[in-house]
């Protein structure tokens, strides 16, 4: 795992997409560059569009608000993109891992969705590779922000859901030549227990989402 990336080097962007209660950070508890901004509840694709908006880095690191980052996830994206562009390799996003965390696997519902493509096809992915849009998720992956301005971000108006906003996103991104680099060592947890319920509801709006989709392109 790399070591830690320092604090001069990177920036933390958060969107309070209008929760109850309004989240409050003291940026200057910290040492990294924090932006909180809060909307009106308008869905993770307008949240993260938001965020985009207040970005000043080149490189862009998407996390899930249920996502626990190993202690080199920064440095290790960073180090990955410098050494394909120095390869001079084509544009790719990186994909880290998104395992559950040992808490969430002690139910056996998440032990049968982190073994499987009930939910991410991390099964399916090869460290190394390059892969398609379908493989775009927003839960771990990084690419420049010039590439997700010129994309046009998330279609938040269409898909207000957390669901099918990130692969939309990745076929519109594929046809402008980009693919998805999965990296395994790039280490970040899924916090999160998933029962049955909550999985079947996920897979009517799954449903939904995919003739949405279907619909606009």
């Amino acid at each position: 795992d790399a070591p830690p990336l320092e604090p001069r080097r990177f920036e933390l962007v958060g969107v309070d997409d209008g929760s109850p209660e309004p989240i409050e950070i003291d940026a200057r508890r910290h040492r990294v560059a924090v932006t909180l901004v809060r909307q009106e509840n308008a869905g993770p694709g307008a949240a993260r569009n938001t965020a985009f908006a207040h970005c000043r880095a080149p490189l862009v690191l998407i996390l899930n608000d249920d996502a626990v980052p190993s202690p080199g996830l920064f440095a290790g994206h960073v180090a990955v993109h410098a050494e394909r562009a120095a390869r001079g390799e084509e544009p790719a996003a990186v994909l880290g891992t998104f395992r559950f965390t040992e808490e969430a696997r002690r139910h056996p519902f998440v032990q049968v969705l982190e073994d499987s493509d009930l939910l991410f096809d991390f099964p399916g992915l090869k460290h190394g590779e390059l892969h398609p849009w379908t493989f775009f998720w927003t839960c771990n992956i990084s690419l420049p922000l010039a590439a997700l301005k010129r994309a046009g971000g998330f279609d938040a108006v269409l898909f207000r859901e957390a669901i099918v906003e990130d692969v939309e996103l990745g076929y519109r991104l594929e046809r402008l030549g980009w693919q998805v680099l999965h990296r395994a060592d790039l280490e970040c947890e899924h916090d999160h227990v998933i029962d049955c319920a909550a999985y079947f509801r996920r897979m009517v709006r799954l449903g939904v989402n995919l003739a949405r989709m279907h619909a606009k392109h």
